[in-house]
């Protein structure tokens, strides 16, 4: 059993001024290296643990080559986006539809041979939910300057050919799949805030994942360029 434990000591120190509170708090790390074996302790977490090795090396799929996040775009992140977007149409019963994702969002990658689901948790650890935003055209605009400046994220329902956004966005409106951690400004991904409507799934998009993955006895390959500057 691991000895090595972390202890924060928070110290506080609070000052009264006219009926009114204000607070201090410091934060100091110490090492404890002394912490004595515990058998009784063992043996009540040994069970849980090997039942947790069990279900991660559940198989989920095949993959017959290596899926691997890459900028401008890769296989990965085409995957991904398109699994996404995929939901969003059955969901939404729309074709204006587009998936939109961020490269640090996927956090290893899929390698050649049996796909079990403790690769799934290491490519997605976070519990980022799936949701739609419903915004105007000019709002792709914003998302195209975006990709611009940060050279790519991965998408799908859409392409950059030589500097183009494609094809041609003509409807007012559009729905974009992505994540509840994006929509509240993660990467600075302002522009989702500018929205119509925004539809909050309840579903994790590693759960999401799974069960797409599950569809497949071997993963798709979209290797495409789909973002060309």
């Amino acid at each position: 059993m691991n000895n090595f434990f972390k202890i924060i000591v928070i110290g506080a120190g609070f000052i009264a001024c006219s009926c009114s509170f204000k607070s201090t708090v410091a934060y100091q790390y110490a090492t404890v290296t002394n912490v004595n074996d515990n058998a009784g302790i063992d043996s009540l977490i040994i069970p849980y643990r090997q039942e947790l090795k069990q279900k991660m090396q559940q198989k989920i799929t095949f993959a017959e080559i290596d899926f691997i996040n890459e900028r401008p775009g890769g296989n990965l992140g085409n995957l991904v986006a398109d699994m996404l977007l995929q939901k969003a149409k059955e969901d939404l019963k729309a074709e204006n539809c587009i998936a939109l994702l961020n490269f640090g969002g996927l956090r290893s990658t899929i390698n050649k041979g049996d796909v079990f689901l403790e690769d799934i948790y290491k490519l997605m650890p976070f519990d980022n939910e799936l949701i739609y935003v419903r915004v105007k055209r000019e709002v792709l605009d914003e998302m195209y300057a975006y990709l611009k400046n940060s050279k790519g994220e991965p998408i799908s329902g859409f392409r950059i050919e030589n500097g183009q956004l494609l094809p041609s966005f003509t409807a007012e409106e559009y729905w974009i799949a992505t994540s509840d951690f994006l929509l509240n400004g993660g990467d600075k991904m302002y522009f989702l805030k500018n929205n119509r409507e925004v539809i909050q799934t309840g579903i994790p998009i590693r759960e999401l994942l799974i069960k797409a993955f599950q569809a497949y006895d071997t993963l798709p390959d979209p290797n495409e360029s789909r973002i060309v500057w």
